[in-house]
């Protein structure tokens, strides 16, 4: 949860709550890291993959516009 938070600009709390909400909702899984017992893997599943879609079909530009440069695929 702290690097998510980091990541996001958010609290450590608040990014624990988001992601405990996410799970109830099945969007995403919760994982042990494999290498770091310390680490837990936050990934998106299935459905949250789908719902994901789903809203990015709506944007204009398949929210392609926020994407870094180096993540879009090329034209």
């Amino acid at each position: 949860g702290a690097r998510l938070a980091e990541m996001t600009n958010v609290p450590h709390s608040s990014a624990m709550r988001w992601i405990d909400y996410l799970l109830t909702k099945e969007l995403v899984t919760r994982d042990p890291h494999p290498n770091d017992r310390r680490a837990t893997v936050i990934e998106l599943s299935l459905k949250g993959r789908e719902a994901l879609d789903s809203i990015l079909r709506t944007l204009p530009d398949g929210g392609m516009r926020a994407l870094p440069d180096e993540d879009r695929a090329p034209a």
